[in-house]
């Protein structure tokens, strides 16, 4: 029986997130062939190689951020394109603002975060910034934020409210409108204007509870701190 006419499916068109792609690299270099890779993740040979070919590119961005490649609950990690902020010193400041905010039992919202962003930016001379919903979407996609269960806020609030009782609530942290003219300061990526060092060992443990509840990405920059005032 001839086959002629007969036509051979076509292979769904897939798109592997970071984690996958770092998966994929880690079985390689295991040992897997790029025949089996491509099976298992439904691929093909070409984008094995390009995948491969991005390995170092790939590795950074995880470093970046920080988030750990063979988790399937990173948010970060499931992206599936590398992009990042156009404005650093914007996103740092905005993302120093919301832990800060958070560190106080506060509940932001996505208004409140476009709101920030918007002042911070003309305090820092960026022009035509819109911090409209799809930057809001894509500034928490970034940093792997995502709204936190009412137990656990209930909890944080709870614990507030009891370090206060007992005199125990650490020294208030840096405002919005105090953060504004430190950062109109900022040259050469570094942020200016004196902080108490309490200030700033709190902020880092603000930020490591942050990540450990999985509100907040992990990122490097944070734990350098002390660099970033002078």
């Amino acid at each position: 029986m001839s086959s002629r006419g007969s036509k051979t499916p076509k292979r769904k068109y897939v798109t592997l997130s970071v984690n996958q792609k770092l998966e994929l690299i880690r079985k390689l270099e295991a040992g897997a062939s790029v025949s089996r890779v491509c099976d298992e993740y439904g691929v093909k040979k070409q984008t094995v190689w390009d995948i491969r070919k991005a390995k170092d590119k790939l590795i950074a961005f995880s470093l970046k951020y920080n988030f750990d490649a063979t988790s399937k609950s990173s948010s970060v990690g499931a992206r599936k394109r590398m992009r990042v902020a156009k404005d650093t010193n914007l996103e740092e400041a905005v993302t120093k603002w919301f832990v800060q905010q958070r560190s106080c039992g506060n509940v932001v919202r996505g208004v409140e975060i476009q709101a920030a962003a918007v002042k911070l930016a003309s305090h820092m001379g960026i022009k035509n910034f819109e911090a409209n919903d799809g930057w809001l979407w894509r500034f928490r996609n970034r940093h792997g934020m995502c709204h936190l269960p009412k137990s656990y806020l209930e909890a944080m609030t709870k614990e507030h409210e009891e370090q206060k009782e007992v005199g125990q609530l650490p020294l208030p942290l840096v405002t919005l409108s105090q953060i504004l003219p430190t950062v109109a300061k900022s040259q050469d990526g570094v942020i200016t204007g004196k902080i108490l060092q309490k200030q700033i060992d709190m902020l880092q443990k603000t930020l490591n509870t942050a990540r450990e509840h999985v509100c907040i990405a992990r990122n490097p920059q944070f734990s350098r701190l002390n660099r970033m005032y002078v």
